[in-house]
């Protein structure tokens, strides 16, 4: 009997491990479905990332090269607008000058209209215009002596003086200095 209690206990022992390890087979084979399912939801979600991953790069590639383009166009109008303030700065100068030279201007004409003014008057009457006729003779006559001073001037020459830079050279002398040799 102790045997067969032996065998019944062994029987049991072994049913019971069976058991366990058939039970423990079920629970590994659907923790590992679990896992594989798992495992292909993590490889679509990466797939999904890497996809998302490429397209910001693309992204930040193009809005790389705007910024750059951007840049390049930011010198471009820098380099302008520094131009654009030399020319402007030309311009005014040659305004203030252009102002300049017209208030000079306005000022000769004044003074011109002035002097037509005196001239007219001295022609409108008749004494006047004999006195003007005078002074302009007499100014002719003044000239005439001047060109006659300056040629009768000319004709004499400088009377043999070599004259260089308004200083006259002659005599002309040379200083030679002999020093022995030793």
């Amino acid at each position: 009997m102790k045997s067969d209690q032996k065998k019944r206990l062994g029987i049991i022992i072994f049913a019971a491990l069976l058991v366990f390890i058939l039970w423990k087979y079920f629970v590994i084979s659907r923790e590992k479905k679990i896992a594989q399912l798992k495992l292909i939801h993590i490889q679509n979600a990466l797939v999904t990332l890497e996809g998302e991953r490429n397209l910001l790069k693309e992204v930040l590639a193009r809005e790389l090269q705007t910024k750059e383009e951007l840049f390049k166009i930011k010198l471009n109008l820098e380099r302008d607008l520094v131009a654009s303030q030399q020319k402007l700065a030309q311009m005014e100068e040659a305004l203030n000058r252009l102002e300049a030279e017209k208030t000079g201007l306005k000022t000769e004409v004044l003074l011109l209209a002035a002097e037509k003014a005196a001239l007219e008057e001295k022609v409108s009457s008749l004494p006047n215009l004999k006195q003007a006729i005078r002074e302009l003779k007499q100014k002719l006559r003044q000239d005439k002596q001047k060109v006659k001073k300056d040629a009768l001037k000319v004709a004499t020459g400088n009377q043999g003086y070599v004259i260089k830079d308004g200083i006259s050279t002659y005599p002309f002398k040379k200083r030679v200095s002999v020093i022995p040799l030793p």
